[in-house]
């Protein structure tokens, strides 16, 4: 069965759809990306190549987000992405401009772009992105819930990782996390439980307080 089919069953209360990232263009090279749910990331974009073929490279990154930032929350923007769409003529247009945000600060940025809002937004793009994925119900979190599917291979911090996210994230929508889990990764709870076990054994997860149901 397909991912998606498998969250379009998901709980029948509740509907799951990947994380979009919607971007934003101004002049200077600058780009907003936000996470549905999630981070808010500004990058900076200059030219590089030949005259006649340039291309734009990212050069500054200035991230605000709610939640704690680590490797795990860089892997989940869409750089690859951001830059094709970057490249687009419409928006390489706009992004070799002159800008008036020349420091890479979160409040420069912010008045930057709304106050041009009124110029520059019907330039944007949304990427829906595989990495994440949101419910659609008001009750849960509104914070993105990694995509958990089931390693071909050994187990691997990383994705130990993940497991453990979506089982605080399921905690804190009252929900219990194995059945949770298993939905959106076509699991059986059993699996998930000895994921839930190794996680853990690793520290990604508290120890198990006696009675808890996973």
């Amino acid at each position: 069965m397909s991912l998606a089919h498998r969250m379009a069953q998901c709980d029948h209360a509740r509907m799951y759809r990947f994380g979009d990232w919607q971007l934003s263009y101004r002049p200077g090279g600058w780009v907003r990306a936000a996470e549905t749910g999630g981070m808010v990331v500004y990058l900076q974009f200059r030219p590089a190549g030949p005259n006649d073929a340039q291309r734009l490279d990212p050069h500054a990154v200035v991230v605000k987000s709610d939640e704690a930032i680590s490797g795990r929350s860089w892997r989940r923007v869409p750089f690859a992405e951001i830059g094709i769409h970057a490249s687009l003529p419409g928006v390489h247009q706009v992004l070799t401009k002159p800008g008036g945000a020349e420091a890479p600060t979160l409040d420069s940025l912010e008045q930057y772009f709304t106050e041009t809002a009124d110029q520059y937004g019907n330039l944007g793009g949304t990427i829906p992105y595989g990495k994440t994925v949101i419910s659609d119900d008001p009750s849960d979190p509104a914070t993105p819930l990694p995509m958990i599917q089931a390693p071909e291979g050994r187990i691997t911090d990383e994705f130990l990782q993940d497991v453990a996210e979506a089982y605080r994230w399921f905690v804190s929508a009252k929900r219990a996390p194995a059945p949770g889990i298993a939905e959106l990764s076509g699991a059986p709870v059993r699996t998930v439980h000895r994921w839930v076990s190794e996680a853990r054994k690793r520290e990604f997860l508290p120890p198990a307080r006696r009675g808890q149901a996973g």
